[in-house]
């Protein structure tokens, strides 16, 4: 019969594997949802659709912008004000809702697949 000891080994090997599976299916995943962000986002000079990376921030994988300020304008739309006064107004190019959605449903997916 094993004792605790060896159960706690056998259990902490487990968890570090689970862990460690976990966290390449998030950089995975992350990765896949910034190449798609990449092929979905507008262009105009290119700068804002090449910006896109993942970085790793304790323990969580971040997508970003180098130009970060433009996300929620191209992605919600914006007024257009020239000199204080309303002008128009600039439509919106939703690209982020779709990677949210399949990051979320890939995560969902791959996770319980380890299980299984």
């Amino acid at each position: 019969m094993a004792d605790f000891a060896e159960i706690n080994a056998i259990l902490g090997r487990f968890t570090s594997d689970i862990n460690t599976d976990i966290d390449k299916i998030m950089k995975d995943v992350a990765n896949e949802a910034a190449n798609m962000l990449k092929a979905d986002a507008p262009v105009d000079s290119g700068k804002y659709k090449k910006g896109f990376k993942v970085d790793h921030e304790k323990g969580r994988y971040i997508i970003k912008n180098k130009q970060y300020q433009l996300t929620h304008l191209l992605e919600k739309g914006h007024d257009v004000v020239v000199n204080g006064k309303k002008v128009g107004h600039a439509k919106a190019y939703p690209h982020w809702k779709k990677a949210d959605e399949y990051v979320e449903e890939q995560m969902t997916k791959r996770v319980e697949e380890i299980f299984k």
